[in-house]
């Protein structure tokens, strides 16, 4: 009984730790707006090693990391789903053109089902664990407005630092990112538009210190 209560507490716990969100709010001075970033854990996902034939590979070429696929099932999963068809891909890729191509989210698509190889260029070593996290952008200007992105990010560490690759929630059938405009900043109005917000002291607060410390990025947890 002991041993099934302590199997409990540690899924519990795991649980628990997944279910972690990040807040990191940045005021830009010269730009006159209020950054927020919203990064919420959807899970690790364990990178097993696998061999790719170098004569049909293609490199995502990303600052800090590659990204190497066989050519052949990225261009049958775009192909799945799309009308125009891709017939061939060159053998290396920069994050701009797999953003004009509509690639990005095949790509995190092999990598999510352990078919790519994500190479540390630093460390010169083969990650095998990555965080998936999603994210919601916030972006609001002092003169009125706003902007909301949102998708998902590849991560090389539990604090957030090394973003390995961001790519898109799609609208279905649209094959387009999400993106919405949004209202003024809802931490400077009077009235109670916060009530709906998750954390919103929290996150008020947030942006009080951001403003009092302009192009310095400051963090919260819950």
């Amino acid at each position: 009984m002991k041993k099934i209560i302590i199997v409990l507490m540690t899924l519990i716990l795991s649980i628990q730790a997944f279910s972690e969100t990040v807040v990191k709010g940045t005021y830009e001075k010269s730009k006159k707006r209020y950054k927020e970033l919203n990064l919420k854990v959807m899970g690790n996902i364990k990178l097993n090693s696998i061999s790719i034939d170098s004569k049909n590979s293609v490199t995502l070429k990303l600052e800090n990391y590659n990204v190497i696929m066989n050519k052949n099932e990225l261009l049958n999963l775009y192909n799945s789903d799309n009308t125009n068809k891709l017939n061939k891909l060159k053998n290396t890729l920069t994050d701009k053109e797999a953003v004009k191509y509509n690639l990005k989210n095949k790509i995190a698509e092999l990598v999510e089902n352990n078919k790519a190889i994500i190479y540390d260029k630093k460390n010169k070593t083969e990650l095998k664990n990555i965080i998936k996290v999603e994210y919601h952008n916030y972006i609001y200007y002092d003169e009125g407005r706003g902007s909301g992105y949102e998708g998902y990010s590849f991560y090389a560490d539990d604090n957030f630092e090394k973003v390995i690759m961001n790519f898109d929630i799609v609208v279905p059938g649209l094959g387009i990112p999400i993106h919405s405009s949004l209202g003024d900043n809802p931490y400077t109005e009077n009235q109670k538009v916060g009530k709906n917000f998750e954390k919103y002291n929290e996150r008020k607060e947030l942006y009080e210190k951001a403003r009092i410390n302009p192009d310095k990025t400051i963090t919260i947890k819950y």
